[in-house]
């Protein structure tokens, strides 16, 4: 099903800070390679609108005389609708935070000399009593201009493997010295970059976890919602959905976590790994969890990041550069694409979600924004602060979005999970388990497979029925690829040899195992259907 966005509008601001320079524009991709790019830094009074897409506008200046103007920002970020109340500007002040000098910068931004970042608020006040406030953003930006000013005659893009979509994206949590209950601590962070087609998005559908927060005073509770479609069980949870989402999604998000109300976290949402969604499950990156140069993907307080994110035809790979607490850390992961069409928007920030009811599985709620800081703020002795428990707060500078292929939606071929064909379709309607769709492709050059690949014999499963026709295929190498054995080519070379059965040995079920029933979660031994 497909929602609306829900925006809390005031709180993602363009904070304003002194520099003496200007840095690279769009982290240094060429001009020529761009699709569309946003480095925050004109959105000011006087300046120029910056159209997310070449050609660059003059930027703002950077001597620390520019004032932030939101209505140039939000003309480009798209805002459904507001989740805060009226007078959250005048009762917060926000208009003083908008000014230059008043807001101490977090380091990356001074030393990469750019003046504008994109904020997204989570506990960030001063010690008030109403922290009800407190929703975390989410801004989607159209692509369709951007594409259509290359080639007016689409209306997509998307990644293949002769022609990867890359998407780079700075991310800063850092301790505002105004606020004491604000620590900039990526674990407690609910924030997502995410493309998707059209309104949908990754699901974010969750149940509450009551939490007795302090023993001495039973009334106070902590109420956590964790998102169900997630890689863990969830106690309360309906099963795992196989529809998939028109979405690809790397961020942090500390709703993935199981146990909330554990002593060792904080009693808090916490989650200390880079999370995505990979178009059918949210799950955190960890070190041998996927095909890749390892790396534990950890974030952590006060840290700082460089993301590059690449989508080839049925994969993507994650890489995360991060420093926390001072340390440097490099990761790499390979994770399978379940969601293969195109993409027409780019987003920032945690979608909506609605409670789902434990026994029934139906929304108890509407779609609405984060609210669990909501509530008393103080429990029985005063002493706890509800923002040091809540989310935090996320810096998103210099997203670029470049290479990959233009597409028209209204045209593919979808392919389904036994490996036939059907012509003609648009991306949207190609979203089922087993299901991918191939650009601007008809059948014949489609080259459907089984899902999983090795399920020869297309009954669901991965056996030695299976095994067999691989041997029938086996040439080692060289000895070329007899017909009918394509599917088995993983590394399409011109064999099928030693390094193609170890693709297949992981995709292996046994007997009458359907592979829907272990590739959730993760797919058996990193296999990539």
């Amino acid at each position: 099903m497909r929602h609306t966005s829900c925006i809390g509008t005031a709180l993602s601001v363009l904070l304003v800070l002194a520099s003496q320079a200007m840095g690279g524009r769009c982290l240094d991709v060429p001009e020529t390679q761009i699709l569309w790019c946003d480095d925050f830094d004109n959105y000011c009074e006087g300046g120029a609108t910056w159209t997310g897409y070449p050609p660059f506008p003059d930027i703002c200046a950077t001597d620390g005389s520019a004032v932030a103007d939101d209505d140039a920002f939000f003309s480009n970020w798209l805002l459904p609708f507001n989740c805060l109340d009226s007078g959250y500007l005048e009762n917060q002040g926000i208009t003083a935070e908008l000014s230059p000098g008043t807001v101490t910068p977090p380091p990356r931004q001074l030393a990469y000399n750019l003046p504008f970042t994109m904020k997204f608020a989570g506990a960030g006040y001063t010690g008030g009593p109403n922290p009800n406030w407190l929703v975390p953003t989410r801004h989607v930006f159209p692509l369709t201009a951007a594409i259509q000013a290359q080639d007016p005659l689409k209306d997509g893009v998307n990644g293949t493997d002769a022609n990867s979509l890359k998407i780079k994206y700075f991310i800063n949590h850092y301790k505002a010295s105004y606020c004491t209950y604000c620590g900039g601590d990526a674990g407690n962070a609910i924030w997502y970059t995410e493309l998707t087609l059209e309104d949908d998005h990754a699901p974010t559908d969750y149940i509450n976890k009551n939490c007795l927060y302090d023993p001495v005073s039973p009334d106070f509770k902590a109420i956590y919602p964790i998102i169900c479609q997630q890689r863990l069980a969830v106690d309360g949870c309906p099963p795992l959905s196989t529809t998939v989402h028109a979405s690809i999604a790397v961020g942090l998000m500390a709703l993935l976590d199981v146990q909330p109300c554990d002593v060792e976290n904080g009693r808090r949402p916490t989650n200390y790994h880079l999370s995505v969604f990979d178009g059918l499950t949210w799950r955190d990156l960890r070190s041998n969890h996927f095909p890749g140069n390892g790396g534990d993907f950890g974030v952590g307080t006060d840290g700082e990041a460089w993301a590059y994110v690449e989508i080839k035809t049925g994969s993507f790979s994650v890489t995360w550069d991060s420093t926390a607490a001072g340390i440097p850390a490099h990761s790499e992961a390979t994770i399978t694409r379940q969601y293969t069409g195109p993409f027409n928007k780019i987003a920032s920030g945690p979608g909506p979600g609605c409670e789902l009811s434990s026994s029934t599985y139906t929304c108890v709620s509407g779609y609405d924004c984060w609210k669990y800081c909501s509530g008393s703020d103080l429990n029985a002795n005063e002493s706890v602060k509800k923002p040091n428990w809540c989310w935090r707060n996320t810096y998103w500078d210099s997203p670029v979005l470049y290479d990959g292929v233009l597409v028209l939606q209204g045209i593919g071929a979808c392919c389904e999970e036994d490996g036939t064909c059907t012509p003609d379709i648009p991306a949207s309607n190609c979203l089922g388990y087993g299901q991918r769709w191939h650009i601007g492709t008809t059948c014949d050059d489609a080259h459907c497979c089984p899902y999983p690949f090795a399920d020869a014999d297309k009954d669901r499963d991965v056996d030695q029925m299976d095994f067999g026709a691989f041997q029938l295929c086996y040439t080692g190498s060289p000895g070329g690829v007899p017909a009918g054995c394509e599917c088995f080519n993983r590394d399409a070379d011109s064999n099928i040899d030693a390094d193609d059965f170890t693709e297949f040995n992981k995709c292996w079920t046994g007997p009458n195992v359907h592979y829907a029933d272990v590739v959730q979660p993760p797919e058996p031994n990193n296999c990539i259907p």
